[in-house]
């Protein structure tokens, strides 16, 4: 099923789950300058940060990614921080 990005009404992107998570990667740099890698479970509805990924982050980059309330955490958190940052409403049927 498909994923889909939406912002005031507006379709900003829809489509496969990955194709999703790099739109929202790329809205995620566009807004704070720092590229996050994340990762999308299609079967649960999830978006969480990549653990592998987060291992290569500075001190100063975790405490930023940590403060914004994206993490490695397996569940609603990360979108609900997406949402947040970008001002806009993931949908993630399952």
């Amino acid at each position: 099923m498909d994923w889909k990005i939406t912002q005031n009404g507006t379709i900003l992107k829809e489509g496969y789950p990955c194709d999703v998570r790099e739109h929202l990667e790329t809205m995620v740099e566009e807004e704070t300058g720092l590229f996050l890698s994340m990762q999308e479970d299609e079967e649960e509805g999830f978006i969480y940060l990549h653990s592998e990924y987060a291992e290569d982050l500075t001190d100063e980059e975790v405490e930023k990614v940590s403060n914004l309330g994206i993490s490695e955490d397996y569940d609603e958190t990360t979108i609900q921080a997406l949402e947040k940052l970008l001002n806009v409403k993931i949908d993630t049927p399952v």
